[in-house]
């Protein structure tokens, strides 16, 4: 639940005056899912809904709830951060093994994330980079 709180969060702090089923449809979640949470938040003093024209409602982020989109924005980095660090120990251990089994340069083939992460762990070993080969021109 925490992601989809922090994205209704951050959709809402951006346009207050989306509808849930739009909402619903950005966070490709079910428009009973959005109910529920949207709900929570109001429940829990995230957010206030505040009438507007008609039936239209717009969806007040409160300080408590901006101090809560903060709480889970750094969460989310040290969990991403966390699966880095975890990627390139995983990623430095299998390069020291091809090192003790002989191998003494690699290639890269990529250039996307995992292939910057595979570069931190190489420089890492005693292993020599050879090249970096991409097929994009």
């Amino acid at each position: 639940m925490p992601k989809n709180e922090l994205n209704t969060l951050l959709e809402l702090k951006d346009d207050p005056s989306l509808s849930q089923r739009s909402l619903s449809r950005k966070l490709n979640i079910s428009l009973g899912l959005t109910n529920a949470i949207i709900k929570n938040l109001i429940h829990r003093g995230l957010i206030k809904a505040k009438k507007d024209t008609g039936r239209k409602l717009l969806y007040i982020i409160t300080p408590k709830g901006m101090a809560n989109v903060s709480r889970l924005m750094y969460n989310r980095f040290q969990e991403t951060l966390h699966y880095y660090h975890y990627t390139k120990d995983l990623l430095t251990a299998c390069l020291m093994k091809l090192y003790q089994q002989g191998e003494k340069t690699i290639n890269i083939y990529g250039t996307g994330q995992l292939a910057e992460i595979t570069y931190y762990a190489g420089i890492s070993t005693p292993l020599k980079l050879n090249a970096i080969i991409s097929d994009d021109p």
